[in-house]
């Protein structure tokens, strides 16, 4: 069990200081705080877990790249119809 925590520990570090020489552009920054998304989960370095609703979104910025347990939901438009992606 202790193994487990020192693990993750160290996982959670390197990932920390991965992050933080990422900076987000204002676009980026605006779109994790419109989906309520992090840094780590917009980058894909953390699972989004259950469906992520990207209704009404019109684009997506550059460098999303998510880790999805469950559904995408996207509706770019009034006659464009609704679109679901499934994850595996």
């Amino acid at each position: 069990m202790a193994l487990y925590h020192i693990v993750n520990k160290t996982k959670l570090a390197v990932l920390e200081e991965e992050l933080a020489t990422v900076e987000l552009n204002k676009e980026q920054q605006e779109f994790c705080e419109t989906h309520n998304l992090t840094k780590a989960q917009f980058l894909g370095k953390v699972w989004i877990n259950g469906d992520l609703n990207l209704n009404g979104q019109t684009s997506i910025p550059k460098g999303f790249n998510p880790a999805i347990k469950g559904k995408i939901w996207l509706n770019w438009g009034r006659n464009s119809g609704t679109f679901s992606i499934e994850t595996p």
